[in-house]
Order: C-alpha cells, then structure tokens, then sequence
C-alpha cells in the first residue's frame, strides 16, 4: 500500500469511528437509558436487550482496538476479515430489533428468597 494510501485509509477508519460511530452509540444508548427511565418499562425481554447492546458495546471497543492496532503497526498486522466482525455485530442488531419489536413475553421464576423480604437485619455500618 503507498503512503497516500494508507494515509487516506487510516484517515477514513479514524474519522469514521471517532465522530460517526462512537457518537452515534452514545446517543442511542443515552436515549434508551432516559426512554427506560421516563417510561418505566423494567420487562424480562429489556433486560435480554440491555444484554445484547452490552455485547454490541464489545464488538464497538474490539473494532477501535484493529483501528488503533493498524495505525500502529502501520497495516502490517494481519486483521481478521472485516466478515468475522461484521458477522457477529449483524447477528447482534437482529436480535436487539427481533426483542424491541416483538417484545416477547418472558416468564422469569425467580426464588423465593429474590422476591420476598428476609428477617435479616442490616449491619450498623450501613447507612439508612
């Protein structure tokens, strides 16, 4: 790869993820925190979907990390193919959009003692 290549290459992969990808995670993810909150919606299927942009926040940071790693070496690590991540980010969007829009009834059996106050007293060092 020439130098106006890769300058023009790592130029792209920056730019894009600094001020395109990582904002636009944030604004989403702030929003569903607030749209959580004002509406009050604590259901099995969100917590699966708070699961699953937890994973997509991973695959976000894995993708910084090849951006950083080949500015770095200066494209001389061998990446994975850009299908190994794009694979699993796309099998991760589905399932957020399958648990948004269907919005499945999950039954949860949680134990007894998740549900119900216990006879147990708090220790004097925590405050009430």
């Amino acid at each position: 790869m020439s130098d106006t290549a890769y300058i023009r290459f790592r130029q792209l992969t920056h730019y894009s993820y600094i001020r395109f990808l990582t904002p636009a995670a944030v604004i989403a993810v702030g929003t569903g925190i607030v749209l959580i909150l004002l509406r009050g919606i604590f259901e099995p299927w969100l917590f699966a979907k708070l699961a699953l942009v937890s994973l997509l926040a991973m695959l976000h940071a894995y993708v910084g990390h090849m951006i950083v790693l080949t500015a770095e070496t200066r494209g001389s690590v061998r990446l994975p193919s850009p299908l190994m991540v794009l694979g699993p980010v796309l099998l991760v969007l589905t399932g957020i959009l399958v648990l948004v829009l269907a919005k499945p009834v999950v039954t949860v059996e949680w134990p007894q003692w998740m549900t119900e106050p216990q006879s147990f007293s708090l220790p004097r060092w925590v405050p009430i």
